[in-house]
C-alpha cells in the first residue's frame, strides 16, 4: 500500500510540472497539486481526499508581472475523494516584497466550483445564505501563522479556490531565487494539512510619480519627482533640451537599495535661456536596466527688462542713436532693454554744433559710450554750439602772477606760473603745454605739476580750488603738456589759471665739474714749502718742461687758496606756457608765457 502511494504522489508531481509548463502562457502560473491522503470510513481504502496547489495571475500582455503591479496569487484545494466531504481553507504566506492590495477594485473573491459535469460554479465572495463556508476581505491570523481569508465544505468532485490582491515591490527570481521568493499556501483540510508553493518571479521596473516642474524663472527651473525604485539602487539623471532628444544631463543623485522609493527628488536647473520650451525626463540606471519618466515640459519667463534713458544738455543739438536698436533721441530717448544686453550709444552733432563727451552710466569722453543693462540706466550728452570761424584767444601774464622767489626744499603748491585766457567766443580748453628750465632737475625735483583754475582771479589757491590736470616732466628742461579728462568750459572774457609745483625734499645732484672755488684752499706756509721743491726737482732733472709745469701748478694751487668756501650751491626752476589746445583749434596768441624763477637752496 505504501508503495502505490508514492506512486501515485510520483505521479501526480510529474502531473503537476507537466501543467505549470503547460500553463506557461499569460494566465495563473501554478505550482505543483499537493495530495492530502484518506482512510475511506467504509471501505477502508487509503484514497487521496484532495489535491491542493497555489498559483500567481500574470497579465495578458506579459509573461511575468513587474515591480509595482497589482496582481491576484491563489490557492486551490479540489475534493477528489471516492468517499467523503471535506472542508478546505488555506493559510497564505506572501513572497517577498509583496503586500496586500485589497480595495473596491480588487476584493477577495472566493469560488466553489464543481469541476464534473455538468460544471457549476458558485461565488461565495459575500457569504450567500445557507451556503457552507465563508469569504472574508479582511484576513485573520491563521492557525498555521498565515494569512486566513476563509474555507468551504465541498463534496467529492468539487473544489475551494481563494483569490487575494497582491501588489509586487520587490524583483523576484522564480526557481532562481531563494525560499523567500515563494508564494506558499497551507492548505487545512478535515483529513490533514499539507503546503503546496509556487516559486514566484516577478520583473523589474521603476516607476515615477508626481512629476512636476516649479519656480521658473528666466534662466531657471526647478524639477521634482518621486521615484518608487523598489528596493533597487541605481543612478538618477535629469536629460533636458530644447528639444525632445535633450542633450544636457544633470549629474546623478545616488538612489539606495533600502526603501521601495526615493521620495521628494528635487533638481535645480540653471544657466537656461529666456522665453525658451524645455523638454526634460528623469533617467534611472540599474544593473536590471535603465527606466524613463514620461517626458514632461516648461517654459521659462522672459527675461527682465531695464530702460536706457538719454538725456541731452548743452547749448547745442545733435542725435544720439543705440545698437541694439531702440533709441533715437531724437524723437526716442529712453527704451527697455533685456537683462544683461551690451548697448552702445553713438552721438552724431546736428550742424552748427560739437559733441562735447558723456556723463553720468559710466561714460566719459567723446568716443562711443558702452552700457550693461543690469539694471535701469541714464546718460547724459552734451552738444554745444560749434565755434565759429576765426576763433582767437588772447593769453596773458595777469598783474597777480607769481615772481621770482626763493622757497624751501619740500614745499607743496609753489606758484610758479599764472596766466588769463580771453577767448572771443565760447570755446572749451583741452590742454596746455610747459616747458621747463632753470639749473634745477626739474624731473626729479618737481614731484608733481598741477593746472588750477583761479576762479576769483586773485593769483592765489583758495580753498575749493583743486587741480582740473595734473603730472610730471619726464625729462630735465623737458616739456609737460596737461590734458584735462574733462574739456573746461570758456565763456568769451577773461579766466585765469595758476601752475603750481610740489619740490622734492632732496633735490638732484647734477655732475661734478671742476672749479676753482670747490677745491680745497691750502694755507700759505705750505704753498712756500712746496714750490722750492717742486722747482729743485726740475732743476735736478734738468728739464724745462717740467720746470714749467711744476711752476704752473704751483700758480694753481696758489690760486685754490685763500680759506675754505662756504657759499652754499642753491637751484633755479621757471616754467613757462608755450602753447595750449582749445575745441575749434582757435588762433591763439600772446605766447609764450613766462614763469617766476624759483630758487631752492640745496
Amino acid at each position: 500500500m505504501q508503495t502505490k502511494r508514492w506512486f501515485v504522489a510520483v505521479l501526480l508531481l510529474i502531473f503537476g510540472f507537466m501543467s505549470t509548463v503547460a500553463r506557461a502562457a499569460p494566465g495563473y502560473v501554478d505550482g505543483n497539486d499537493v495530495a492530502v491522503w484518506q482512510i475511506c470510513p467504509i471501505t477502508n481504502i487509503s484514497a487521496i481526499a484532495s489535491q491542493n496547489k497555489v498559483g500567481f495571475f500574470t497579465d495578458p500582455s506579459t509573461s511575468y508581472p513587474k515591480t509595482g503591479d497589482t496582481g491576484y496569487i491563489r490557492a486551490v484545494g479540489s475534493n477528489i475523494s471516492p468517499c467523503s466531504n471535506d472542508t478546505i481553507g488555506f493559510d497564505f504566506f506572501l513572497p517577498d516584497g509583496a503586500t496586500l492590495a485589497i480595495d473596491a477594485t480588487n476584493p477577495v473573491r472566493c469560488y466553489a466550483i464543481k469541476f464534473t459535469t455538468p460544471t457549476q460554479v458558485i461565488e461565495f465572495t459575500n457569504n450567500p445564505p445557507g451556503f457552507q463556508g465563508n469569504c472574508s476581505q479582511t484576513p485573520s491570523a491563521g492557525t498555521s501563522g498565515g494569512l486566513f481569508f476563509g474555507y468551504a465544505v465541498v463534496a467529492p468532485g468539487w473544489q475551494v479556490d481563494i483569490r487575494v490582491p497582491v501588489r509586487y515591490n520587490k524583483q523576484l527570481l522564480g526557481l532562481a531565487g531563494p525560499p523567500s521568493h515563494r508564494l506558499t499556501a497551507v492548505a487545512q483540510t478535515a483529513w490533514g494539512n499539507v503546503a503546496p508553493f509556487v516559486p514566484v518571479t516577478v520583473y523589474y521596473q521603476a516607476s515615477f510619480q508626481n512629476l512636476q516642474s516649479s519656480g521658473i524663472g528666466a534662466t531657471t527651473a526647478t524639477l521634482g519627482v518621486n521615484l518608487f525604485s523598489y528596493f533597487k539602487g541605481g543612478q538618477l539623471y535629469v536629460d533636458y533640451g530644447t528639444t525632445n532628444s535633450f542633450g544636457l544631463t544633470t549629474p546623478p543623485a545616488t538612489v539606495p537599495n533600502t526603501a521601495l522609493n526615493f521620495p521628494s527628488v528635487s533638481t535645480s536647473l540653471t544657466g537656461l535661456s529666456p522665453n525658451t520650451t524645455y523638454y526634460w525626463r528623469y533617467r534611472f540606471v540599474t544593473d536590471a536596466g535603465t527606466f524613463n519618466s514620461p517626458t514632461q515640459t516648461f517654459t521659462t519667463s522672459a527675461a527682465p527688462t531695464f530702460a536706457l534713458t538719454v538725456n541731452k544738455n548743452g547749448t547745442g543739438s545733435g542725435t544720439v542713436t543705440s545698437s541694439p536698436t531702440g533709441i533715437n533721441c531724437g524723437a526716442t530717448c529712453s527704451a527697455s532693454f533685456t537683462q544683461g544686453t551690451t548697448v552702445t550709444l553713438n552721438a552724431v552733432p546736428a550742424s552748427g554744433s560739437v559733441f562735447a563727451g558723456w556723463s553720468g552710466g559710466g561714460c566719459s569722453g567723446t568716443g562711443t559710450c558702452t552700457v550693461t543693462m543690469n539694471a535701469a540706466q541714464t546718460v547724459t550728452a552734451t552738444f554745444n554750439t560749434a565755434p565759429a570761424a576765426g576763433l582767437t584767444i588772447t593769453a596773458a601774464k595777469p598783474p597777480n602772477a607769481p615772481t621770482d622767489a626763493t622757497r624751501n626744499k619740500g614745499q607743496s603748491n609753489v606758484l610758479m606760473l599764472a596766466f588769463t585766457l580771453n577767448p572771443s567766443q565760447a570755446t572749451q580748453l583741452q590742454s596746455i603745454t610747459l616747458t621747463a628750465s632753470g639749473s634745477g632737475n626739474d624731473s626729479l625735483d618737481l614731484t608733481v605739476v598741477k593746472l588750477i583754475r583761479d576762479a576769483n582771479a586773485n593769483g592765489q589757491i583758495d580753498s575749493g580750488e583743486v587741480p582740473i590736470a595734473s603730472g610730471t616732466f619726464s625729462a630735465d628742461n623737458g616739456t609737460l603738456t596737461l590734458t584735462l579728462s574733462t574739456p573746461l568750459a570758456l565763456s568769451p572774457g577773461s579766466s585765469q589759471f595758476l601752475v603750481a609745483a610740489d619740490i622734492a625734499s632732496s633735490l638732484a645732484a647734477h655732475p661734478a665739474v671742476l672749479r676753482a672755488q670747490s677745491l680745497p684752499a691750502l694755507p700759505a706756509p705750505l704753498l712756500l714749502t712746496l714750490l722750492p721743491l717742486m722747482l729743485l726737482g726740475a732743476w735736478r732733472m734738468r728739464s724745462l718742461r717740467v720746470g714749467f709745469l711744476a711752476l704752473a701748478l704751483a700758480l694753481t694751487l696758489a690760486a685754490c687758496g685763500g680759506g675754505p668756501n662756504t657759499t652754499p650751491v642753491n637751484k633755479t626752476y621757471q616754467i613757462n606756457l608755450t602753447a595750449l589746445s582749445a575745441q575749434g583749434n582757435p588762433t591763439v596768441s600772446g605766447l609764450p608765457i613766462s614763469g617766476a624763477t624759483i630758487t631752492v637752496q640745496k
